[in-house]
């Protein structure tokens, strides 16, 4: 990784507050001998978010320069010194650039795509009035219920991080916790979003059949709202363009693309490159969402019956040999019962919005 070999040279007094901050941060792990890979796991965060913070590319958190300092057994001092920095850091960039409605991030604009922080993404969706997002893999963040985010954020956590997940299991809880509180804007009426799904989303098990019917009466809910539309676009339909990664367009000012780590673009050619892609996958969306809803939750509903059929002590089936898009992880917390049953019927007009017992965010 970058700077993992020497020590970086010691920062210029007119450095800037990144440069500054991760020069000394880099500077204390390597007076410690601890690698960066080592410092991410002990941390709970990625190594490229380690290099990042190192070469000032990133800027962290107050809270993230003092759990990194303090991991690095950085005197009282000095870890007060490092997050005055990273206070200042926060402060400066808030100042930067007088914000636009909807370009929370302050960028520069240009054609070449800059590393967002979540604070930066978040400050951005916060602003924008009119939020489009494309997902060929997995829900937006904004209709997931809190069991499936916590298994696709669990996912993410052990690639990046890696080890035991006890080292960042209050990490996984924090995001989801984070990611739940942001579908509030859903029910702010100046608002509007418009999802496009592409339909293998719906097959893609991230969570077990019970969870996943859930999740799709979660969908159904939120497409009731006025200011939300939810469009599929049909395994059937013909396609011209790869869909190779998921992007929000926030108003016309800026394009989050979801790739390792979040990479955003302000530049209007690139906007409207995205946003092009955005409606030519419009075009192609099925005209009956309820129906292909309906489909999937009879779907998983038959791969949830198996077990009901069991009776008194027989073994629950074998997810290793049902018919699925990806393979199924294990349950963690399954519903009772009862949510169960009370999900199998599908998703109904103007169902509950709010996930099912057994599906609260962790922690």
């Amino acid at each position: 990784m970058e700077g993992e070999g020497a020590p970086p040279a010691a920062a210029a007094p007119d450095a800037t507050p990144p440069d500054r901050l991760g020069v000394e941060l880099a500077q204390l792990r390597h007076s410690r001998g601890m690698t960066g890979q080592a410092l991410a796991s002990s941390v709970g965060i990625s190594q490229s978010t380690i290099s990042k913070i190192e070469n000032g590319l990133l800027r962290p958190s107050p809270a993230d320069v003092e759990r990194i300092a303090r991991t690095l057994q950085a005197p009282p001092d000095l870890v007060r010194h490092l997050v005055d920095l990273a206070e200042r850091l926060q402060s400066s960039a808030a100042r930067r650039t007088p914000r636009r409605r909807g370009g929370g991030t302050g960028m520069q604009t240009r054609r070449q795509g800059v590393s967002l922080d979540q604070e930066e993404i978040l400050d951005a969706e916060r602003e924008a009035t009119l939020i489009r997002e494309f997902e060929p893999i997995l829900l937006p963040g904004l209709i997931q219920i809190s069991e499936y985010a916590r298994r696709v954020v669990n996912g993410y956590h052990r690639i990046t991080i890696g080890g035991d997940e006890g080292a960042w299991y209050q990490r996984t809880a924090e995001k989801v916790s984070l990611r739940i509180r942001r579908q509030n804007l859903l029910y702010d009426a100046t608002r509007r979003f418009e999802f496009i799904l592409m339909e293998s989303v719906l097959g893609n098990r991230f969570a077990p059949p019970e969870y996943m019917i859930a999740q799709i009466k979660r969908i159904a809910a939120v497409a009731e709202l006025e200011n939300v539309t939810v469009r599929i676009v049909p395994s059937s339909a013909e396609l011209e363009y790869p869909h190779v990664q998921g992007f929000t367009i926030l108003d016309d000012s800026l394009v989050v693309v979801e790739t390792l780590e979040a990479t955003g673009y302000n530049h209007p050619d690139q906007v409207r490159i995205y946003a092009k892609i955005f409606e030519e996958y419009a075009a192609l969306t099925a005209s009956d969402l309820r129906e292909i809803l309906a489909r999937y939750t009879r779907s998983y509903a038959e791969l949830l019956a198996p077990r009901r059929h069991a009776g008194d002590g027989a073994d629950p089936v074998d997810s290793a040999n049902t018919p699925t898009a990806v393979n199924t992880p294990t349950a963690v917390n399954t519903p009772t019962e009862a949510n169960t049953a009370a999900t199998e019927a599908g998703p109904t007009r103007g169902g509950e919005l709010s996930p099912p017992p057994g599906t609260a965010a962790p922690g």
